[in-house]
C-alpha cells in the first residue's frame, strides 16, 4: 500500500475510526495520479455507510450484534459476582493473566488510575470473628446467613458512585477498596464494624447471639514509584492482611488496626480504639 504524502501512515491509523477503509482509499490514486485528501476519503466512507445503513440486512445484523454484546457484558458481570453475598468475587481482584491481552485486577487498575490523580487510595481487609465456630455450632446455613448479613452491612456503607469496591476475598474475609485518604476510610470501616457488632438474630438458640469482625487497613504509599502496579497492589493487600492479623491476635478481636508503611520500608501497626468510631 502506498502511503499518503499528506499524513503519515501511523497518524492515519490513530485518527480514523474506520482506519482500514481510510487507508485503503487514501492509498489509491485517482485518474489524475493524485492522492485524495483525508476529507475526501472520509466523505467517501460516510456515503458508503449511509448506503449500508439503509440495507435491511445491516439493521438485522446490527441488532444481533448489540444483543450479543449486551449478553456478553451481563455474563461477564455475573461471572465476577458472588451469588451468596452480592459482592465481587476474588477473580475481580486478581484479574485474568490468561486472556489476550491479560486482564488486570481491579486494585491494579485503580492504582494505575490513581497515579494520574491525587494518589488517595485505601484498602481494608475484614474478617468475621470466630466464624468456624459459628459453622460448627449452628451449621453452614446459619453461617451463610451471617455472611449475608455482614455483606449487606458492607454494601450499605460503601459508595459505588464514588468508586468504592467490595470483594469477597475468601470464605469469611472481605476486601474493600476506596479512593479515599486513610482517615476517611478508617471512619467508614469503623462504622461498618460497629454496625455489624449490633446485628441481632432474633431466633432463640438457632443463631449466634451476635457477630463481630476484625479489620485491617492500609493506604497507597505516596512516594511509591509509578511502575509495576500489580506488585504495588499485592503489597497493599499484604499490609492490610497483616494489619487484620494484628487485630485478631490480641484481646477479644472486634478491632481495627491500621498499617502505616514508612520510608524505611517497615510497617507500623496502630490500633484504632473504639472511642474513635462514628
Amino acid at each position: 500500500m502506498i502511503e499518503s504524502k499528506e499524513i503519515p501512515l501511523s497518524q492515519k491509523t490513530l485518527r480514523s475510526p474506520h482506519k482500514d477503509n481510510v487507508l485503503e482509499i487514501m492509498g489509491r490514486k485517482n485518474f489524475l495520479g493524485q492522492f485524495p485528501s483525508e476529507q475526501q476519503a472520509r466523505n467517501k466512507i460516510a456515503n458508503e455507510l449511509k448506503k449500508l445503513k439503509k440495507n435491511p440486512l445491516f439493521k438485522v445484523e446490527r441488532k444481533k450484534h448489540l444483543e450479543t454484546e449486551k449478553a456478553r457484558r451481563e455474563l461477564e458481570e455475573v461471572s465476577v459476582i458472588d451469588p451468596l453475598t452480592n459482592l465481587y468475587l476474588r477473580r475481580f481482584l486478581d484479574g485474568n493473566p490468561n486472556t489476550s491481552p491479560p486482564k488486570k485486577g481491579i486494585l491494579e487498575r485503580e492504582i494505575e488510575r490513581i497515579f494520574k490523580g491525587n494518589k488517595k487510595l485505601t484498602v481494608a481487609m475484614l474478617d468475621i470473628d470466630h466464624f468456624k465456630e459459628v459453622n460448627d455450632q449452628y451449621g453452614h446455613q446459619v453461617g451463610d446467613e451471617v455472611l449475608r448479613k455482614v455483606a449487606e452491612t458492607v454494601l450499605k456503607n460503601i459508595r459505588f458512585n464514588l468508586g468504592d469496591f467490595a470483594i469477597r476475598f475468601g470464605g469469611d474475609e472481605f476486601l474493600i477498596i476506596t479512593p479515599n485518604s486513610l482517615d476517611v476510610a478508617q471512619k467508614m470501616i469503623e462504622k461498618i464494624r460497629s454496625e455489624i457488632e449490633r446485628i441481632s438474630f432474633n431466633n432463640d438458640n438457632k443463631y449466634p447471639k451476635g457477630v463481630t469482625i476484625s479489620c485491617g487497613l492500609t493506604n497507597l504509599v505516596e512516594d511509591v514509584n509509578d511502575g509495576n502496579y500489580k506488585e504495588i497492589a499485592e503489597a497493599m493487600t499484604n499490609r492490610a492482611d497483616n494489619a487484620l492479623y494484628e487485630s485478631k491476635r490480641e484481646d477479644g478481636k472486634n478491632h481495627t488496626t491500621v498499617a502505616l508503611h514508612n520510608k524505611k520500608g517497615t510497617t507500623e501497626f496502630i490500633r484504632v480504639f473504639h472511642e474513635n468510631k462514628v
